[in-house]
């Protein structure tokens, strides 16, 4: 099937690589400073990235991947425009379906079927089903957040208090997790510093101009491997680095 021949050209690209390891170990001794491995594609970034973090080379991974695009992000983001719009069903009922809530499907399912059908809102069910009072509690908590303590702070306790940052580090790869939500925060602080403005009507109104007009906001990792700032590798795929200029090429194919 094609998910098996999937898995298995995974596996031969993997081996494939693991062959050439050596050829990047080198580099913990060389200068890096404006220096670039470039890739076929994030699968081999990732690759890389692993490589050299075990020999000891600072990098940075910069990825094609766009962060608003993250399944952990845009869990997040769901979880936040339900907050910002509490008692609009369609938001409420995108958030219900956030796996980090572990809510079983067809009690949601049951749930936003009976608010249709007897016109009842469906804020006011979820307060009153037993299934769904800690939701309920969560929403209403955040809500206050919103406007007492800011976004920022209502963005940590999202992760924390909804499951999502429990499901991060659980995922196959919590490093990439976290840092995705990491970057997320940071780009919620660069929105609030450009705008004046730290509240998330802001920052919902940017995100959905991101998507309007499909602007990528990119996710990049940080150094890694050293303490030099400048003296490291950045890895990114050929197409990335078109238009831009290095010292030194390293090209991992």
């Amino acid at each position: 099937s094609a998910k098996d021949k999937s898995k298995i050209n995974t596996q031969v690209r993997m081996a494939g690589f693991a062959k050439r390891e050596y050829e990047l170990i080198w580099l913990a001794g060389e200068n890096l400073k404006n220096a670039v491995i470039l890739v076929r594609d994030n699968q081999d970034a990732e690759l890389v990235a692993r490589t050299l973090g075990k020999s000891g080379v600072e990098y940075v991974l910069e990825t094609d991947d766009d962060l608003l695009e993250n399944a952990f992000v845009r869990e997040l983001v769901a979880l936040l425009a339900a907050v910002h719009n509490l008692g609009r069903d369609e938001y409420l009922i995108s958030a219900l379906h956030v796996p980090s809530l572990n809510l079983d499907p067809l009690s949601v399912y049951r749930l936003v079927y009976e608010a249709s059908k007897n016109h009842v809102p469906l804020f006011d069910l979820l307060k009153s089903s037993p299934n769904f009072a800690r939701v309920y509690r969560l929403l209403a908590t955040w809500r206050s957040l919103e406007y007492s303590r800011g976004v920022l702070v209502l963005i940590e306790k999202i992760c924390e208090e909804s499951g999502l940052l429990a499901r991060a580090l659980a995922s196959p790869d919590p490093e990439g997790a976290l840092l995705s939500l990491s970057n997320f925060l940071d780009y919620a602080h660069r929105v609030a510093s450009q705008n004046g403005k730290t509240d998330l009507s802001s920052l919902l109104r940017h995100i959905d101009l991101s998507h309007k007009y499909k602007i990528r906001h990119k996710s990049v990792r940080p150094a890694r491997g050293g303490s030099d700032e400048d003296n490291h590798v950045r890895i990114m795929t050929a197409h990335k680095s078109k238009g831009l200029e290095f010292d030194k090429v390293y090209i991992v194919f």
